[in-house]
């Protein structure tokens, strides 16, 4: 498959419906050497970051390509349509709306951005009449692709625009002190395992986290004694220093920094670095998610547990159980 002919496609529109087959047609149509590979058209209708994150996450494994993703809830209004190029070679077709910004960043940052013109890009592709007003992904998005395949240069598209003036999606981690953190829920995936909006390396600086989490064994507290899960509420002996405190939905758990799903006890929560080099809380064969009740976009507060060594006057107490009032 060339690269220089590949179109990769995500979106909102669902796998049941018709409007993800209608752009491809339109691609198809207008350059029928043209190659489209559909990464995921199941992103929840209107989420935005949740497509945003998705595409960060895919797109440098591929080649440079065109890509076009559509999770539109603006359309028909005054939000502009976009072209970006990256400095690795890509197009980023799609709209204003902070859906092709962080991919952008992952494929070496922006280096050109242009506001595509619904009635220039009609005309290159031939297409008579008006663009819908609520289907710019058939009307707009898919022909501007087209175009480029042919070799249309993006100023042929539209007007410049300053990569500055793109809307950006809000930064959903947050620190809450010296050694805390917020993140939100990027994804929970088929198995239950609770992928965060934390990079890995932001995780590790900010609570502390050893470069080998094994250095500091399974215990969390005195002796051969394990403590996992819900932390409950009263006296609980000082962690040690590869343990993360989590809390979700004003429930207090003890989290184990691990490398591996296999280091984990049965019913033990885990944190680790996932496949994509974020932070991930899981648990070995059962499904973190359910455990924590966490789904898509909850926040969750991770701060760092006492190290031995630290100044710590009392045992650690824990402010709330999972289930107890505040």
């Amino acid at each position: 498959m060339e690269s220089s002919r590949l179109v990769t496609f995500l979106s909102d529109f669902g796998a049941k419906s018709g409007y993800a087959a209608a752009c491809e047609l339109v691609i198809y149509r207008l350059t029928p050497a043209a190659r489209v590979l559909n990464l995921s058209h199941d992103i929840s209708p209107g989420d935005v970051s949740a497509g945003a994150w998705l595409l960060r996450r895919l797109l440098p494994w591929g080649p440079p390509a065109t890509h076009l993703a559509v999770v539109d809830p603006g359309v028909g209004t005054t939000r502009r349509a976009l072209c970006l190029v990256c400095s690795r070679g890509d197009h980023l077709v799609g709209p204003d709306n902070g859906l092709l910004v962080p991919a952008a960043d992952a494929l070496g940052g922006t280096t050109m951005a242009w506001a595509l013109s619904h009635e220039r890009i009609r005309e290159l592709a031939g297409i008579d009449g008006d663009a819908s007003h609520t289907f710019h992904g058939r009307d707009i998005f898919a022909p501007a692709v087209a175009l480029l395949l042919q070799g249309e240069l993006p100023g042929t598209l539209g007007d410049p625009i300053h990569p500055a003036e793109l809307v950006h999606l809000e930064d959903t981690v947050s620190s809450t002190s010296s050694a805390a953190l917020c993140a939100a829920v990027s994804e929970v995936d088929v198995f239950g395992n609770v992928q965060l909006s934390l990079e890995w390396s932001r995780a590790m600086c900010a609570l502390h986290l050893p470069d080998d989490p094994s250095s500091y064994g399974t215990s969390r507290g005195a002796g051969d004694r394990t403590v996992s899960g819900p932390i409950p509420s009263g006296e609980v002996a000082i962690p040690a220093s590869a343990w993360v405190q989590i809390r979700a939905h004003g429930g207090d758990y003890a989290a184990r920094q691990v490398r591996t799903y296999a280091e984990l006890e049965p019913g033990e929560l885990g944190l680790l670095e996932d496949s994509w080099g974020c932070a991930a809380l899981v648990m070995r064969g059962q499904r973190a998610a359910d455990m924590l009740q966490l789904s898509l976009h909850d926040h969750v507060e991770l701060s760092n547990l006492p190290r031995p060594g630290n100044p710590v006057p009392t045992p650690y107490r824990a402010p709330h159980g999972p289930h107890e009032a505040k």
